[in-house]
This record gives structure tokens, sequence and C-alpha cells, in this order.
């Protein structure tokens, strides 16, 4: 109790609830929520429904509002609003820890919509004791998963937009933006979910069957399932809260965490893939997506590598360990890389991977390889970029996203369109295969053989023969780097001899 005590004892957490628990706001959302759900039981009452299962769509899309929406759109403003008017660096100079911070933000900016949530339960129990008398049963186990996953959505939106918030751009606009993208990345996952909750009101039908998820095989409960996804998530965004919270130069995970990060990703989506059909290549391009997501932290900014540079003069040494934020991330990025290819050739050798509508054709051999090439290309080209420009390379990055992904899909879709492919039968699959995005399903899922192997050439040249340049072009900014560095040490050296 007293350690509880102690970490409850959070001047962000009081702060917020002082602030967002005032009597006159609070009682104006509860007359707001209580006015919704009211008329949402009596018009279920009325029409001699009760207790239905639109009533529990509507209880559980208040919750989800509430909580998912309202309360992360509270942690981006709470965020957004103390960095950009600077009271966000007094916190970090403050002998406040980082995850005090981090916690008073992610539990204390939503304290009122908690407050709510708890509000939203009578209704809950309402249709649970409705059921008592003529169902003789309770499905007390479908309703506590409903709520598990409601809590869980919510704490991942959060965690998102709280890292969101801490690595965008200081402006309003960045927070509205935000808000918009955490508005529409919730109602899809709470669309996705709500289906799944209304099973809780389901215990009326005789042939109502518990459904489950498979995880490498076995079933688990759907909200087990669905935690298996979320929690690993919303943990390594709270840890790149935390270090954000720390200091705002810092990359948002370190190497060995971004490690762990897509070796976390590919463990779960072999789970949740295993023995199911046609799920190979999408399963091979969300394990890219996870691997372009852990590459963005390992590259460090020319003038970050150049103090690493010095440091390790300092201490004797010709280079920083490979896992320190301020070295290179070429070895993290090929152990990555190594993780999708173990990841990747399990997925093919254990997956169903059947494609529908192409007469059961296999995945090719290529797809893996090719999404590894992917990775790596992305890694070595940001790495690049940082080295090169560090104040232009996310702009420059996206161009090259831009010129080599989009470009060419686009104009195949064209080619498509105006019916070119006719008259030049070769040109589809090239340009299909020449970006990675329709490239991994181009190599497999060309109607015809010949199309097969143009599509796989073209995907083979760019993604063998970029990272050997672009390694080539890192080599050379890092020694040049290392050569400054390295000469402003020992300059400084002959002056201070003691130094």
């Amino acid at each position: 109790m007293r350690n509880l005590l102690a970490w409850l004892d959070n001047p962000l957490l009081i702060k917020h609830i002082r602030t967002r628990l005032r009597r006159p706001m609070l009682v104006q959302s509860i007359v707001v929520l209580g006015a919704v759900t009211g008329m949402a039981v009596f018009w279920d009452i009325a029409a001699g429904t009760f207790p239905s299962e639109w009533l529990g769509y509507s209880n559980w899309i208040v919750q989800g509002v509430l909580l998912g929406l309202m309360g992360t759109n509270q942690v981006v403003s709470s965020v957004g609003s103390a960095r950009e008017s600077g009271i966000l660096d007094f916190h970090r100079i403050s002998p406040e820890e980082p995850r005090s911070v981090t916690l008073g933000f992610f539990l204390g900016a939503p304290i009122r919509e908690y407050v709510l949530f708890l509000l939203t339960l009578p209704v809950t129990l309402l249709v649970m004791a409705a059921w008592v008398q003529p169902m003789k049963n309770v499905p007390l186990v479908d309703w506590f998963q409903g709520l598990i996953a409601v809590l869980l959505l919510s704490w991942l939106l959060q965690a998102v937009g709280m890292l969101s918030a801490l690595t965008s751009a200081k402006a309003s606009k960045s927070w509205t933006g935000i808000q918009v993208v955490v508005v529409i990345a919730g109602l899809y996952l709470f669309g996705l979910v709500i289906p799944f909750l209304s099973r809780g009101f389901r215990g009326m039908d005789p042939a109502y069957e518990a459904w489950d998820i498979q995880y490498f095989g076995f079933e688990v409960p759907w909200a087990l399932g669905l935690a298996l996804f979320t929690v690993p998530l919303t943990f390594f965004a709270l840890i790149a809260s935390v270090r954000k919270f720390r200091s705002e130069r810092i990359p948002a995970l370190s190497k060995l965490e971004s490690l762990g990060f897509v070796t976390t990703a590919a463990v779960s989506l072999l789970g949740y893939f295993w023995g199911y059909r046609d799920t190979f290549i999408p399963f091979v391009y969300l394990l890219v997506l996870a691997g372009l997501i852990g590459s963005l932290s390992i590259s460090p900014r020319a003038g970050e590598y150049g103090r690493g540079v010095r440091r390790a003069g300092r201490q004797g040494r010709r280079h920083l360990p490979f896992w320190d934020d301020l070295a290179l991330g070429r070895v993290i990025l090929g152990l990555i890389c190594t993780v999708i290819l173990i990841a990747g050739t399990v997925g093919r050798a254990f997956l169903r991977n059947t494609i529908s509508g192409v007469g059961g054709l296999g995945a090719s051999t290529l797809s893996v390889p090719i999404a590894v090439l992917t990775v790596a290309v992305f890694g070595l080209g940001f790495q690049y970029f940082r080295l090169r420009s560090p104040g232009r390379a996310g702009s420059l990055m996206a161009m090259s996203i831009f010129l080599l992904w989009v470009v060419p899909g686009i104009l195949w879709g064209i080619v498509e369109a105006t019916g070119l492919g006719s008259s030049y039968p070769m040109l589809p699959p090239i340009l299909a295969g020449i970006s990675p995005w329709t490239g991994l399903a181009a190599i497999s899922a060309m109607p015809s053989e010949e199309g097969r192997s143009y599509a796989q050439i073209a995907a083979l040249i760019p993604a063998l023969g970029l990272p050997f340049l672009l390694n080539t072009l890192i080599t050379s900014q890092h020694r040049r780097i290392d050569k400054e560095m390295r000469a402003a040490v020992d300059q400084k050296s002959e002056k201070n001899p003691l130094d």
C-alpha cells in the first residue's frame, strides 16, 4: 500500500485530476452522458426489445468513444500544449523521473473520461440483471472480455497518440492532424472489434458458440488474442514516450529496443497467421512494415554520430559499440533483416501459402529475400540521408520512396487502365515488380509464368543493387566524419595535454 500511495503521488497526475475533475465541467459531462444512455435504455424499453443487441452496441460504442477517441485526444492535446509552451522542457530538468512524467500524462490527461467510463458500467449491469431471470445464465466471460478489449484498444491509441505528439513538429496544426488520424484509426479498430464485443449479448441464442483466436495453432479466448497484439505495441510506445520525455534529441527506441520490437512483431505475426490459408503474402507485407518501423530509430544524424566518434576517441577506442545510440545502425539493421529472414522462412514453410484467384499458385521463393532487401534498402537509405543532409533527411527519404516505390505502382495502374499492357505485355509486370509495395505480390500473383519472370527480374535488380550502393555511400560519409572528428580531438589534445 505504501508503494501504491508513493506511485500515485505524482504531481502531473494530481494536476490533471484537479483541473479535469472540476465540478462544473464534470457535472456537465455526467448530465450529457446520462441523457445519452438514458435515451438508449428508454428507446429499448419502449420498443419492447429490452435487453436488445442494439443496446449493447450503443453501450460499447459510448465506452469506446469516451476512452478511445476523447481520451486519446486529451492525451495528444495535453502533451502537445506542454511541448509547445515549453513546460515539457521544465519537466525534463526537474527531479521528476521520465517514467513518472509519462504516467502522469498517460493516466492523468483522460481522467475525466475514465470517470465517465465507470458511469457507463451500470447499463452493462442492467442488461446482465435483465438476463438473469429469463435465461438463468449470465455471460460474464463475454462481458469481461468486452471490457478488456475496450481498455486495451484505448490504451494502445492513447500510447500511440502520446508518442506522435512527442515526435511531431511543434505546431498546433500538428496536434490537430494527429487527433484526426487517431479518430480515424480508433473508428477502424473499434469497428473491427465491436462485432465481437456484441457476442456478449448473444447468450440467449441456443446455437451460440464461443469464438476464439488461433495463436500458433492453439485456440485462445479472443480477448487474450487481442491482448497479445495490443500489449506489446502499447509497451513499446510507452518505452519510446519515456525516452522522448527524457530528451527530445534521442531516438524513440534504442538499437536493442528496436531489434526487440521487430522480433516481438515477427513472433506475434507468426502466431496470428499460423495455420490460416491464403495469408503468406499479407504476412510478408506486415513483416516488412514492422522492419521499416524498427529501422527508423537506429540511424543517428551526422552531428550525433560525430559526437559518438569524439566520445570514442576520448575513451581510446576507434568506434562506439554498435548498440550505442550514437553509433551507426548497420549492424542492428543486419540483425533486423536476419529476424525478418528467419520469420519469413518459417512462415513460408508452415503457413498455407496459396493465393486465391490464381489457380492455387504458391508464393514465390523470392518473396522473403525481396522483403529482407526492401527493409535493408530503407534502413540504409535513411541512414545515408541522416549523415549527408540531417536537416532534410525526412523529406529526402519521402521523395525517394515516392519516386522508387509509389510512381512505378501508379504507372502500372495507368498502363493497365489504358490498355497499353496488351501492346507491350512485358511493361505491366516490370512496373509492378520495381515497387516493393506491388512487387512482393506481383512476383507470385502475375497470371502468366512469363509475367512472373519479368516481375521477379524487375524486383531483384533494385533490391540487389541499391544496398551495395547505399552501403558504399554511407562508408564514404562516415569516413569523412571520422576524419574530421579525430582531427578535432587531436588538435584539442595538443592544446591541452591533460584533456
